[in-house]
């Protein structure tokens, strides 16, 4: 069999691995949800952007580990970019809600922050096992005051408790974060091959190969919410996956393996793509501020963003004849 069409066979398999796990991660994480009371927008902060921000640990540790930096910082901030230009419009598409909630100061803070951070940890030229560790209590410090206030803000958004057994939620979830944690890296591996046959330079597969294919977890969870009715857990996950794409996922690669590439490099993250994740990120935080209307401009304004930023890579990237 032709390699190509082993790779588009590859593609094809991850995604669908990818569309049952997303559905059975926000499956089990609404029935969570409502079991003890914890609002779904909590769940998608934690353990839905938990399970589909798996793809983003995995890669961007082993790109650091590998030595590519380009890779690993390119997975994580385009990875973001996806997220929010992406998923975020292409749920919006589906279910306009989701992108109307006002975000709450503390979320919008942590988005912005954890970005800002990236910046001045590369602002010396790398970012050390100092400047991971410090990521990753972070992190953690914001994971334990979200669980702390998700029971007291659940009251309000839940409509009827769920009294059935816990164990086949938490089965659903770990079930669903397992298919994610193999069909990303397959659709990944697939995306990559085909991608390295054009002749893409590494910093761009990051951001684009590497970064969409691990925001695809994000994609079909999003997808998924938003034909539950979920906005708030579809909102969540996004936010969620980018404050765990930055503090868990990045400063666990710097831990495990210091993340230091070509000064022209890292100089084209810092300038270029943390400012582009950081504008989407201004635009998710201003979107709930617009006017509505019947129709769907929101989240097509969003798509097209996005759209118009990959075409910049490949233009960019792609080798000129």
């Amino acid at each position: 069999m032709d390699n190509v069409w082993f790779e588009i066979l590859a593609l094809i398999g991850g995604f669908y691995l990818l569309a049952k796990g997303a559905d059975g991660l926000v499956e089990g994480g609404e029935h969570i949800a409502r079991h003890f009371d914890v609002s779904p927008l909590t769940i998608g902060l934690t353990v839905v952007a938990w399970g589909t921000s798996l793809p983003e640990l995995v890669i961007s540790t082993w790109s650091a580990v590998e030595g590519k930096a380009g890779a690993s910082l390119g997975t994580v901030v385009g990875s973001n970019t996806a997220n929010l230009g992406l998923v975020l419009g292409v749920g919006a598409l589906i279910l306009p809600a989701t992108v109307e909630s006002k975000v709450r100061i503390r979320d919008g803070t942590w988005l912005l922050g954890s970005l800002l951070i990236v910046f001045g940890a590369l602002a010396d030229g790398d970012i050390s096992r100092l400047d991971g560790l410090l990521f990753v209590t972070a992190f953690l410090f914001y994971q334990y005051g979200l669980l702390k206030a998700g029971r007291a803000e659940g009251n309000g958004d839940i409509l009827e408790r769920d009294t059935s057994p816990l164990g086949p939620h938490i089965t659903k979830v770990l079930i669903g974060s397992a298919l994610i944690g193999i069909g990303a890296p397959t659709a990944m591996w697939a995306g990559e091959e085909l991608a390295n046959r054009v002749g893409l330079p590494e910093i761009v597969v990051g951001l684009s190969v590497y970064a969409v294919g691990t925001s695809l977890p994000e994609l079909f969870a999003a997808i998924s919410s938003a034909r539950r009715g979920q906005a708030a857990m579809g909102l969540g996950n996004v936010i969620g996956s980018n404050i765990f794409n930055v503090l868990a996922a990045l400063g666990c690669a710097g831990v495990v393996s210091p993340i230091v590439g070509a000064p022209d490099v890292l100089e084209e993250v810092m300038h270029q793509h943390v400012p582009v994740a950081l504008t989407f990120s201004v635009v998710l935080l201003i979107l709930p501020f617009l006017p509505r209307a019947g129709f769907r401009y929101k989240g097509i304004l969003v798509v097209t963003g996005y759209a118009a930023y990959m075409a910049y890579l490949m233009h960019v990237g792609l080798p000129k004849t």
